[in-house]
């Protein structure tokens, strides 16, 4: 089973003031309730799927880091009058 997180949407109210203010994040109940003594939840719960393999967040997957680093992989532009090409992974062509 995968450990998920809820991250929920809120506001709460500020203590010089007394006004309501909606967070600029989502945070888990737990630390909400934490933080701050008066709070809403304002939405529904953000379900993120939490991958325990990963160690942090990377833009890129592995299985495209992967096959990135094939070696052989050109790139053609067609719409030129020769085609162009783009070397890859240090193979020309």
């Amino acid at each position: 089973m995968v450990p998920r997180l809820e991250l929920f949407p809120f506001r709460y109210r500020d203590e010089r003031t007394g006004k309501w203010v909606r967070a600029r994040y989502v945070a888990e109940l737990h630390e909400i309730k934490a933080r701050y003594a008066d709070f809403e939840i304002i939405g529904p719960a953000e379900i993120r799927e939490v991958d325990p393999r990963e160690r942090s967040f990377s833009p890129h997957r592995r299985e495209l880091r992967s096959e990135v680093s094939n070696v052989g992989a050109v790139l053609e532009i067609a719409g030129s009058k020769p085609a162009r090409r783009f070397v890859v992974a240090g193979v020309a062509t």
